[in-house]
């Protein structure tokens, strides 16, 4: 005989809540004919209704009742719920959050001279250091200072609900390895290789253990093409790159000044493929 449900009469039961205390309510269902508690829970879960007098349904429990062991009391909790209480997020899904804020980088060269002048006059009677910032002294004792200044900083988090199987001792060394190898080696989401650096990530189980919530850190800097200082020939850099710059000295109009000789873009981070991370 196929398993049936049925509400007991005297349910539900309900208490209105006063001065910020919430609302609340139960109702309970028999489950006869099923010797299966989780047979007989999910029997119910579609029975019961989420919504109940403007509550929503948060709480469920199942009971063996009446000692014959195919018959199950199964009662749902209502409640009203917190407006700011979000969903929790689903197993194979990823949720994004970013910040773009400033941060301080210092530079040895500007884009552009824009003016120079002196106390003996214009631009002809000044030095001409082709964009060093800073420099002081003279002589052997020559040096580009340098400035502070504001840079754009763009991170971002994915942060991803995974079944506890795929968390295998392989996937955990393809972390590893993206971890020491951090610069992605071809586009990830719509950022171009060499552009975004892995920062680590962090994971643990969620709920029963059934799934794990793992948060990945990123962040990201442009790829730059035609980088000019000074009489360099213009060349570009990846995101991730470093770019130093060697000046050097030289007299004109009779006096020795400093001025970008060479331009050097290092490649400081090995890199990797991000699918590893399974966070495409």
């Amino acid at each position: 005989m196929p398993a049936s449900i049925v509400e007991i009469v005297d349910t539900p039961s309900r208490q209105r809540g006063y001065n910020g205390e919430k609302s609340t309510a139960e109702r309970t269902w028999l489950v006869v004919d099923e010797t299966d508690d989780q047979a007989a829970m999910s029997l119910a879960e579609g029975t019961a209704p989420t919504t109940f007098h403007g509550l929503t349904r948060y709480s469920q429990r199942c009971e063996p009742y009446g000692g014959a062991g195919n018959m199950w009391k199964c009662t749902f909790g209502y409640k009203t719920l917190d407006p700011n209480r979000t969903t929790p997020q689903e197993t194979g899904t990823t949720r994004l959050s970013f910040d773009i804020s400033m941060t301080t980088e210092k530079i040895t060269h500007s884009l552009e001279t824009v003016h120079r002048c002196s106390v003996n006059g214009g631009p002809d009677d000044t030095d001409d250091f082709k964009q060093a910032i800073g420099v002081t002294g003279s002589g052997a004792e020559m040096e580009v200072a340098g400035v502070d200044i504001l840079r754009p900083e763009f991170t971002f988090d994915l942060t991803k609900c995974t079944p506890a199987a795929d968390i295998t001792d392989s996937y955990l060394s393809d972390l590893a390895y993206v971890a020491y190898n951090p610069v992605n080696d071809s586009t990830f989401r719509g950022q171009a290789a060499g552009t975004v650096l892995f920062m680590g990530c962090s994971g643990s189980p969620r709920g029963q253990g059934d799934d794990y919530e793992i948060t990945f850190r990123f962040a990201a800097k442009p790829n730059l093409t035609g980088i000019e200082v000074g009489d360099i020939q213009a060349f570009d850099k990846e995101g991730w790159d470093y770019v130093w710059i060697r000046n050097s000295k030289k007299v004109e109009n009779g006096r020795e000044i400093v001025f970008p000789y060479s331009a050097h873009v290092e490649r400081i981070y090995t890199r990797s493929d991000f699918s590893l991370l399974g966070v495409e």
